[in-house]
């Protein structure tokens, strides 16, 4: 384990701003060490390194601990296991830097990373790096990051948020993740406990109360792929809740954007829902007792929805899929494809 020579940290802190970088943890033990090596060995030498063990069975909380006592940078908290949105409230609730950082305790970043997302966050309310897709099975690398330096109001940001535009320039609007925040954004905001996808959540939460937001072309958050990590759980029971969790979210959003007027977010969030059933009739893979729930929110949507300015052949999909039900629509599309 890395032993932190104390007289050269502390040097190394004078004048530089606290960063509070806040870890959730939970039966990772086999990239705990990696995780937190990458944190403590940061070019950038003033963070408060905040452990949350959230009830992990394995050897986790023991890694914690043996961090603290050899790093004074270090906080451990050790708690009941209620899910990764209760470790991060936790961890806001006690962390006191000037700044804040999230890190996955199952990824890892580059020795630099915290020092050049801080040197960006002098005009702005966060700054996002890019990230790197790390294949752990395979040991395969992708890279996703902004050619150049980009900067946009929160509002414009929170449209890229659904836009196809997220994709081809490699911005991050989605997770938490790989971004240093400044403290004030968090005031009065946490994270939902209880239901997946809490990054998708908070982000409109956190972009509109942004001035600005920045995203730099820097790939240096190493995102992990785990076969069993909640991101990749393909169990039934998992699959059931993550599509009613994903309506609960959209519900929620659809709400906070008509109290603000944001006609075209509306019109948006309402796109993501219909064509989220779409491609689950598509691929079958509607969650089991679902179908009828999927029917009813279809039925719901998609008369008001056509009222608006869409392109035709989206209009038309929409307009099938509600005269003709899943079967209908499905055998629509494949004559479709077979006159191509």
């Amino acid at each position: 384990m890395y032993k932190v020579n104390e007289n050269n940290l502390d040097s190394l802190k004078e004048n530089k701003p606290l960063i509070s970088l806040i870890v959730p943890i939970y039966k990772v033990e086999n990239y705990l060490n990696c995780c937190v090596n990458s944190i403590i060995n940061q070019t950038y030498k003033n963070l408060e390194i905040i452990l949350i063990d959230d009830g992990s069975p394995d050897k986790c909380g023991k890694i914690c601990d043996d961090f603290k006592k050899e790093d004074t940078r270090i906080k451990v908290i050790h708690k009941k296991n209620n899910g990764v949105s209760s470790a991060r409230n936790k961890g806001l609730d006690v962390c006191n830097g000037e700044y804040i950082s999230f890190v996955d305790s199952d990824d890892y970043i580059m020795p630099d990373l915290i020092e050049s997302l801080y040197n960006e966050i002098y005009d702005c309310d966060y700054v996002s790096c890019g990230y790197t897709h790390f294949d752990n099975k395979n040991n395969q690398e992708k890279y996703f990051s902004p050619k150049d330096k980009i900067i946009l109001t929160g509002k414009d940001a929170l449209y890229k948020h659904y836009s196809i535009d997220n994709t081809i320039e490699n911005i991050n609007c989605v997770y938490v993740w790989g971004k240093l925040f400044r403290r004030k954004i968090w005031d009065e905001l946490r994270f939902p406990e209880g239901i997946l996808f809490e990054d998708i959540y908070v982000m409109p939460y956190i972009l509109l109360k942004c001035n600005k937001v920045k995203f730099i072309n820097n790939a240096g958050y190493y995102y992990r792929k785990v076969e069993w990590s909640i991101t990749n759980n393909q169990s039934p029971e998992h699959k059931k809740k993550g599509f009613i969790d994903s309506f609960k979210i959209w519900d929620d959003h659809l709400s906070l954007y008509k109290k603000c007027s944001f006609k075209e977010l509306t019109v948006a969030v309402e796109c993501l829902e219909i064509d989220k059933i779409l491609t689950c009739y598509n691929n079958d893979s509607i969650p089991t007792g679902l179908n009828e729930f999927s029917k009813s929110r279809l039925r719901k949507l998609i008369p008001d929805i056509l009222n608006e300015s869409l392109p035709i052949k989206q209009k038309i999909r929409y307009l099938i899929v509600l005269l003709f039900g899943k079967n209908g629509y499905k055998f629509i599309r494949q004559l479709g494809k077979q006159s191509r």
